[in-house]
């Protein structure tokens, strides 16, 4: 009991299942971002991809990577033009 695993879902948000599989949460939930035009990035006048200037600093965007170190805390890298890597604040 007490074991989770934290998955890396491209649709704006971490994922958390139970050692079942069952899934029982989400960190950083921003499904309206994943239904914009262009996502995860947006377009330009001409119709072209760019990096996203919706970013916000308490919400996910694209998170595919995930890691942690030693100490306990976390990283997520985003999926988009140029990248994005977050070190979320631990609660």
């Amino acid at each position: 009991m007490g074991d989770l695993l934290v998955i890396g879902d491209l649709m704006a948000h971490l994922g958390i299942v139970d050692s079942d599989g069952n899934e029982v949460g989400h960190i950083g939930v921003n499904k309206e971002i994943s239904s914009q035009e262009g996502w995860p990035n947006a377009l330009d006048g001409g119709g072209r991809p760019m990096r996203t200037p919706r970013l916000r600093e308490d919400r996910l965007n694209s998170p595919q990577g995930l890691a942690a170190d030693a100490e306990g805390n976390s990283y997520v890298a985003e999926w988009m033009i140029r990248g994005r890597m977050i070190k979320p604040e631990r609660v």
